[in-house]
């Protein structure tokens, strides 16, 4: 672990707490524990991001669970997410129906406990393609149904549009890694890299970033939201074009 990581993790006792007492629980059937998200990254923001953690157990049974559930109980109490529990087996079956997850780990991660579980595991490009693809329209769909439920009221649409922001980070960081560009660490390069490699305008994705940031976007939330539909419709189109690009990568 490298100097700047082990700051990083100093800098958050419940995390440090947190795998102590899972080790406890679980004694060598835990296999690994790794950090990854914006922690890893190195743009975490206390204000407004989790700590994420991926745990690796010889089995996830209720049995191993229940002696979990007080430690893990205790992390969701402080407003931390569920860590994400694979076995070795599980964790290997799911390189190729969650690339885009498998795709932001294997760019950055720090590992706590035991050997690096992600040593070895590369994702396949069309299957990449495909999450990437489904998880815009699929979000594009939710932003749809959000506008729906938000009524016209401004507040709602404001929210709907900062909720989302954090997904469309990740989704592009997957398109980024799909064509072979090194996705940038911090997320207000990530939305710029994408939209130069997509032709598409980064604007709305700036502005939805400063919406979340606290600061009200000009022209209102509902002339925000028509630009961000519009730019999140070309962005899936343009990533349905880097089938080519997958293809060949793979060959």
């Amino acid at each position: 672990m490298t100097d700047e990581n082990k700051r990083a993790i100093a800098a958050h006792p419940q995390l440090t707490s947190l795998v102590a007492a899972v080790e406890s629980a679980c004694g060598p059937a835990l296999r690994a524990a790794v950090v990854y998200g914006s922690l890893a990254r190195g743009d975490f923001d206390p204000q407004a991001s989790d700590v994420n953690l991926l745990l690796v157990l010889d089995d996830d049974g209720p049995s191993i669970l229940d002696r979990l559930t007080p430690a893990l109980s205790a992390w969701l109490r402080a407003g931390q997410p569920m860590p994400v529990l694979f076995t070795p087996k599980t964790l290997a079956a799911a390189v190729d129906v969650f690339p885009i997850e498998i795709s932001d780990l294997l760019r950055a991660r720090i590992v706590l406990r035991g050997p690096d579980p992600l040593a070895g595991i590369v994702v396949g490009r069309e299957h990449l393609r495909l999450a990437c693809e489904r998880g815009l329209r699929e979000k594009r769909l939710r932003l749809i149904e959000g506008f729906v439920v938000a009524g016209g009221r401004e507040s709602e649409l404001e929210r709907l549009i900062a909720q989302s922001y954090s997904t469309f980070l990740a989704l592009f960081r997957g398109c980024l890694a799909l064509v072979g560009g090194e996705a940038p660490l911090h997320d207000d390069a990530v939305f710029v890299a994408f939209a130069e490699r997509a032709g598409i305008d980064p604007e709305p994705f700036r502005a939805a970033a400063e919406l979340r940031r606290g600061e009200r976007p000009a022209g209102g939330a509902r002339a925000l939201f028509s630009r961000y539909h519009a730019a999140v419709d070309r962005a899936a189109d343009a990533v349905d074009c880097f089938r080519g690009v997958a293809e060949e990568s793979n060959r």
